[in-house]
């Protein structure tokens, strides 16, 4: 007998049996109330399951041991095929969108039938047109492909092709037709391939691309470099090396500044100092990318720290997350690290919080990885993980936000359900009503070899903004919060005469930036904007 939470408990050796995750060694704790799996000695943090049990005279069968998604999480739907296809896949890091109409769409690769890379697009996440093929990439072996949404509802797309070696970027309206096709703005690459392209809008709708050039996977040098375009793509500026040339590789640059319309921005990567070491470089622009700071580095160690992400949110500060690997246990021991600044990335601040609900054996590592939502006021972050998988379970998809800058964490929320299938490739979308969309590969059966991307929305945290387009007011009106005094949540109402860019933002009395609520394209009428203040302190804001 052993005691666990003050509960008694008969502990034997067993094995569970899903219908979804197959065969999983552990060891069982059994009690009034069901029973307990766990891997650990010490029965410290373990996760509690429901169980269906089944038996007779005292032998138990374990039937079910799923344990679902968060309950703010949709059902899973399964995207349509490419015409004539057996099998997608998903791109790494952006490869869907949403519009201001709450319009999604969803690129993806064609695995057979002329390969090819395609999109579907929804009105509510539930029903999905057949794909289309997109055109301006019709030629085998790119990259894959990047695209955002600007205020103005213009998508930007941008890829890499292999011959000739170049990166290209096209422009489509709402309605997904193109609108620039195919801007070459960088050829040549010096080590001989571009890869890690990742493209980026600002709250000015500023344009900005970082990619490294290199392969990673060789003994070649690499190196990361920055264009921006401020005209909407039609032309970028020359392409800036942003890394230290000390021929070792340097990959995956990474910067969102999406919530953020200010001139201060920051690029982070993974740069390497031996074969298992890798720090986390940085460098820090003060005039919206003009130009950029000599390279430093984040936070020298000894073990392989890699794939950072950093988020600028509406008052400037950076945050970032990044994969440390120990030297010790590469393997087992790899988890996110997480951490914020207020300096230019000259001091770093860690949040217990983040670090308590992402433990040093979860096997986490970055999904498409994080994102500021302006509309709630929310950082979100969303991780693969695979602590169940050396007892025989699946990987799961796993999320969790904050609401004070960081400061604090939510308990994470498993967006997957997914046994024992593997999962690749996920990639988020925000609609402009604090809705979470999440898209993600997974083979339609674990040994077929064939994939499918499935998409899965999660309700706002809070209602967000509201249209009444039967009213059309004689002119615009900004109307009193109500109700005022508050404490956390008020509305905000406004009225447009006509369709009309908005940008509906916060100011405290010393006239600095609190919140950025709704930047975008809103068409006539009255419009109504829940704002909740939970993490600001007590005062008069503006």
């Amino acid at each position: 007998m052993c005691k666990f939470s003050g509960q008694s408990l008969s502990e034997f050796p067993g094995r569970l049996t899903s219908r979804r995750e197959g065969p999983r060694a552990g060891r069982f704790i059994g009690g009034r109330r069901g029973f307990v799996e766990t891997s650990k000695l010490n029965w410290e943090n373990v996760t509690m399951r429901q169980l269906l049990i089944l038996g007779l005279s005292g032998f138990c069968f374990l039937i079910f041991g799923q344990h679902g998604v968060g309950a703010q999480w949709g059902d899973r739907v399964e995207l349509p095929l490419p015409p004539g296809s057996n099998s997608a896949r998903g791109f790494l890091y952006k490869n869907s969108a949403a519009f201001s109409n709450n319009k999604r769409v969803v690129f993806v690769n064609n695995e057979d039938s002329g390969g090819g890379i395609y999109y579907s697009y929804s009105h509510d996440g539930i029903n999905w047109s057949a794909m289309e093929r997109f055109k301006p990439v019709d030629v085998p072996g790119i990259n894959s492909i990047k695209v955002f949404r600007d205020s103005r509802d213009r998508l930007h797309l941008i890829w890499a092709r292999p011959q000739p070696r170049a990166i290209y970027y096209t422009q489509m309206d709402s309605a997904l037709n193109v609108v620039i096709d195919s801007v070459r703005i960088a050829d040549n690459p010096l080590n001989g391939v571009f890869n890690g392209v990742y493209l980026n809008v600002d709250g000015q709708d500023r344009l900005h691309l970082m990619w490294h050039d290199g392969d990673v996977n060789t003994t070649s040098p690499a190196e990361c470099y920055y264009s921006r375009s401020l005209d909407a793509g039609l032309t970028w500026s020359p392409a800036v090396k942003i890394s230290d040339d000390n021929s070792q590789r340097s990959a995956f640059p990474r910067g969102q500044f999406n919530a953020y319309d200010g001139d201060t921005l920051a690029i982070a990567w993974r740069d390497e100092v031996s074969q298992y070491n890798w720090d986390i470089h940085m460098v820090t622009s003060t005039d919206g990318g003009a130009n950029w700071s000599a390279p430093f580095t984040v936070n020298a160690s000894t073990d392989y720290q890699g794939d950072p992400d950093v988020v600028i949110d509406p008052r400037g500060r950076i945050h970032m997350f990044y994969h440390n690997y120990p030297q010790n246990d590469r393997y087992n021991g790899m988890r996110i690290v997480y951490g914020w600044s207020d300096d230019l990335g000259q001091t770093w601040q860690p949040s217990s919080t983040f670090n308590n609900i992402v433990s040093d054996d979860s096997r986490s590592l970055l999904v498409e990885g994080s994102h500021y939502q302006a509309v709630t006021g929310t950082l979100w972050t969303f991780w693969k993980d695979e602590s169940e998988k050396q007892s025989g379970g699946g990987i799961e998809i796993k999320a969790a936000y904050s609401t004070d800058r960081g400061v604090s964490w939510s308990t994470p929320e498993f967006v997957t359900d997914n046994g024992s299938n593997a999962i690749g490739f996920k990639a988020i979308l925000v609609l402009e009503d604090g809705t979470i969309g999440m898209n993600y590969e997974s083979p339609n059966t674990p040994s077929s070899g064939l994939f499918r991307v499935y998409y899965r929305e999660r309700q706002p945290l809070a209602t967000a903004l509201q249209t009444q387009q039967n009213i059309i007011p004689s002119t615009f009106t900004l109307e009193q919060n109500s109700p005022n005094p508050f404490n956390p949540a008020t509305e905000i109402a406004f009225a447009l005469r006509g369709a009309a860019t908005v940008n509906l933002s916060v100011y405290d009395g010393a006239g600095r930036l609190i919140r950025t609520l709704f930047r975008g394209h809103r068409p006539a009428g009255r419009h109504r904007f829940s704002f909740n203040a939970a993490g600001l302190a007590a005062g008069i804001y503006y």
